[in-house]
């Protein structure tokens, strides 16, 4: 990064000259004192971000369907640190007021998966599992964060998401049937 003519550059082949493939980078320099702060391209970066998309947050497994909801995994399973771990993440990318398209894959057959589902986004969902409340870490988050994360969640009945709506097994989102 350097400096010319009143523009901060980012010099890509560190040639200490401006290129025609050097971009200029002032407009990070919010602040306006000539240097880009951790906090500017923080800001820069989550405000380039529109939304966040994951699957199989909640229910966690190697198949491809129907997996374990997180709060019924026995004590000590790994993949409790892998929700906790983006779970701390979410709640990052939450403060930058950033939504989370969350897809859980349920089959019609799952209607305790889609139960949970559907309580896990409500206001008054809290969980129970020791491993995600009260780990010797820190819990995923405390149910007012789990509440005020800015969720959309989203059912589908398996994987094969290159179908709209209407066009075989019908996509839904929580309690929303479409097609």
């Amino acid at each position: 990064m350097f400096f010319l003519c009143g523009l901060l550059y980012l010099d890509g082949d560190n040639d200490g000259l401006v290129d025609p493939e050097d971009r200029s980078i002032d407009f990070l320099d919010t602040d306006s004192t000539d240097s880009i702060s951790s906090g500017e391209i923080e800001s820069a970066f989550f405000g380039a971000i529109d939304g966040l998309g994951v699957e199989d947050f909640f229910f966690k497994g190697a198949k491809d369907e129907d997996n374990l909801f997180v709060d019924d995994l026995a004590y000590g399973d790994w993949r409790t640190d892998d929700f906790k771990w983006t779970a701390d993440n979410f709640l990052a990318y939450d403060s930058y007021g950033i939504p989370l398209f969350i897809v859980e894959y349920l089959t019609d057959s799952h209607v305790y998966g889609q139960t949970r589902f559907e309580a896990v986004v409500t206001d008054t969902f809290s969980f129970s599992n020791p491993d995600i409340t009260t780990d010797n870490d820190s819990p995923a988050f405390t149910d007012e964060e789990l509440h005020s994360l800015d969720i959309i969640p989203f059912r589908a009945p398996s994987r094969e998401l290159d179908r709209l709506p209407g066009q075989g097994e019908p996509t839904c989102f929580v309690g929303i049937v479409l097609g």
